[in-house]
Protein backbone atom coordinates (compact mmCIF):
# COMPACT_ATOMS: atom_id res chain seq x y z
CA UNK A 1 0.00 0.00 0.00
CA UNK A 2 1.06 3.58 -0.67
CA UNK A 3 0.55 6.84 2.23
CA UNK A 4 1.33 10.34 1.42
CA UNK A 5 1.91 11.95 4.76
CA UNK A 6 0.31 15.29 5.23
CA UNK A 7 3.03 17.16 6.76
CA UNK A 8 6.56 16.84 7.83
CA UNK A 9 6.22 17.24 11.53
CA UNK A 10 9.18 19.73 12.07
CA UNK A 11 6.70 22.88 13.17
CA UNK A 12 7.57 22.10 16.69
CA UNK A 13 9.72 19.62 19.06
CA UNK A 14 8.57 16.36 20.07
CA UNK A 15 7.51 15.98 23.59
CA UNK A 16 9.94 12.56 23.98
CA UNK A 17 12.91 13.87 22.20
CA UNK A 18 15.74 13.79 23.91
CA UNK A 19 17.74 16.93 24.38
CA UNK A 20 20.69 15.57 21.99
CA UNK A 21 17.72 15.39 19.23
CA UNK A 22 19.14 18.13 16.83
CA UNK A 23 16.04 20.91 15.89
CA UNK A 24 16.79 20.46 12.44
CA UNK A 25 15.80 16.86 12.44
CA UNK A 26 12.29 15.59 11.58
CA UNK A 27 10.44 16.27 15.30
CA UNK A 28 7.19 14.30 15.98
CA UNK A 29 4.99 11.87 13.50
CA UNK A 30 1.49 10.28 13.28
CA UNK A 31 1.18 6.29 14.59
CA UNK A 32 -0.06 3.80 12.27
CA UNK A 33 -1.27 0.61 12.38
CA UNK A 34 -0.90 -2.45 10.13
CA UNK A 35 -3.05 -5.88 9.75
CA UNK A 36 -2.44 -8.43 7.50
CA UNK A 37 -5.31 -10.90 7.25
CA UNK A 38 -7.02 -12.95 5.01
CA UNK A 39 -9.73 -10.30 3.52
CA UNK A 40 -6.15 -7.51 3.13
CA UNK A 41 -3.93 -5.65 4.63
CA UNK A 42 -5.50 -2.50 6.32
CA UNK A 43 -3.17 0.41 6.43
CA UNK A 44 -5.05 2.41 9.47
CA UNK A 45 -8.64 2.47 7.70
CA UNK A 46 -7.97 2.11 4.59
CA UNK A 47 -8.04 -1.80 2.57
CA UNK A 48 -5.45 -3.35 0.06
CA UNK A 49 -7.86 -6.56 -0.47
CA UNK A 50 -5.04 -8.16 -3.28
CA UNK A 51 -2.42 -8.66 -0.49
CA UNK A 52 -3.45 -11.00 2.01
CA UNK A 53 -1.29 -13.61 4.46
CA UNK A 54 -1.68 -16.08 2.06
CA UNK A 55 0.30 -14.10 -0.49
CA UNK A 56 2.72 -13.90 2.05
CA UNK A 57 3.56 -17.63 2.20
CA UNK A 58 5.05 -17.18 5.35
CA UNK A 59 5.13 -21.01 5.71
CA UNK A 60 7.90 -21.48 3.11
CA UNK A 61 9.84 -18.86 5.49
CA UNK A 62 12.31 -19.16 8.31
CA UNK A 63 11.71 -15.12 8.70
CA UNK A 64 8.94 -12.54 7.94
CA UNK A 65 10.68 -9.39 6.34
CA UNK A 66 8.58 -6.11 6.35
CA UNK A 67 10.03 -3.20 3.91
CA UNK A 68 9.12 0.46 4.45
CA UNK A 69 10.74 2.82 2.09
CA UNK A 70 9.99 5.89 -0.42
CA UNK A 71 9.75 4.85 -3.60
CA UNK A 72 11.99 6.90 -6.46
CA UNK A 73 8.76 7.99 -8.05
CA UNK A 74 7.06 9.32 -5.01
CA UNK A 75 5.40 12.88 -5.05
CA UNK A 76 7.59 13.75 -2.13
CA UNK A 77 11.07 12.12 -2.46
CA UNK A 78 13.03 13.24 1.46
CA UNK A 79 12.69 10.90 3.69
CA UNK A 80 11.12 8.77 6.20
CA UNK A 81 11.65 8.50 10.17
CA UNK A 82 10.63 5.84 12.31
CA UNK A 83 10.34 6.83 15.88
CA UNK A 84 10.50 4.75 18.80
CA UNK A 85 9.44 5.03 22.91
CA UNK A 86 11.58 7.50 23.96
CA UNK A 87 11.03 10.23 20.60
CA UNK A 88 8.23 12.09 19.16
CA UNK A 89 4.67 12.43 20.56
CA UNK A 90 3.87 8.64 21.63
CA UNK A 91 5.64 6.32 23.79
CA UNK A 92 5.31 3.27 22.21
CA UNK A 93 7.94 1.64 20.50
CA UNK A 94 7.91 -0.05 17.33
CA UNK A 95 5.54 -3.22 17.61
CA UNK A 96 5.32 -6.54 15.63
CA UNK A 97 2.76 -8.84 16.47
CA UNK A 98 1.93 -12.39 14.72
CA UNK A 99 -0.81 -14.10 16.17
CA UNK A 100 -1.51 -17.82 15.10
Amino acid sequence: GTFTSPGDYGNRRGQLNPSWWDNNNTQYGMIHRVLITEEGTQLDDELFPNFTISSLHLSELDYISLTIGVEKDARYVGGLSLFGEKFGDHPQPIVMRAIF
